[in-house]
């Protein structure tokens, strides 16, 4: 263990009401329970799994491996609910989170309607980026500071282009990330988009942002309407709360 995982984990635990958030089964992302904001569901994140109304004996057995405690459970809208609202669900992780210090963020939108929309975006400090041999995912310790990285990326309005996603990278987004998140008629889409990179007063540093869209193989990628696109879906989520917000 290095010596700043301790001083980590100890943030995390703090955001987490003292749960233990392993690492989760996939080895990405960790096991959280969540009490949902509109139903009051609790519900368990996995990575990029989800399990909804747990109960009884198992919803026992995730209290003590998590050392949980029901009664101070961190508030997140569950996925169903966000379907039926067909405003789609919003997944953010934190990168870099050593000592709420965070230095990037990542979101995924996914929504029942249009069939297959989804979003993909990572905003990350170009100069942590680099010492990174990949990006491991973790729970957001610093809503503040994705707040004001998400309205930069609102308020934006000159997006410099390194370079637009080859099929090479739409392939490697998907090996964890499918395009259109597995609904039918989505099976030969791709990931499409590009990556910038400008100035983030929020991150203190140059940001190096990567935007993408699943779409159909055979259609064209628009660039300003994806950026328009994750400009309004920014304003969104700013208008909501976000795990672990606790403004």
């Amino acid at each position: 263990m290095t010596n700043d995982q301790p001083t980590r984990h100890s943030h995390i635990l703090h955001f987490l009401g003292g749960q233990s958030a392993p690492i989760s089964s996939s080895g990405l992302g960790r096991r959280v329970l969540y009490r949902c904001l509109s139903c009051n569901r609790i519900w368990l994140q996995d990575g990029s799994r989800w399990e909804f109304d747990l109960q009884g004996h198992k919803l026992a057995q995730l209290v003590q491996e998590l050392s949980a405690n029901l009664d101070a459970l961190p508030v997140s809208t569950c996925r169903l609910c966000l379907f039926q609202t067909v405003t789609g669900a919003v997944e953010i992780d934190e990168y870099g989170n050593k000592d709420g210090d965070g230095k990037g963020f990542g979101v995924n939108w996914e929504a029942p309607e249009p069939v297959g929309a989804h979003l993909l975006a990572t905003i990350v400090a170009r100069s942590w980026l680099a010492r990174q041999t990949n990006l491991v995912p973790d729970i957001v310790t610093t809503p503040k500071r994705l707040r004001a990285t998400l309205r930069w990326l609102m308020e934006t309005t000159h997006f410099p282009l390194l370079t637009v996603l080859t099929e090479e990278d739409s392939a490697e987004l998907a090996q964890t990330n499918l395009p259109g998140f597995g609904m039918a008629g989505t099976e030969t889409w791709q990931w499409k988009g590009a990556i910038f990179q400008l100035p983030c007063q929020p991150l203190h540093d140059e940001a190096v942002i990567t935007l993408a869209i699943a779409l159909p193989h055979t259609e064209l990628l628009d660039l300003q309407n994806l950026i328009a696109l994750w400009q309004s879906l920014a304003e969104l989520i700013l208008l909501g709360r976000v795990a672990e917000d606790r403004q």
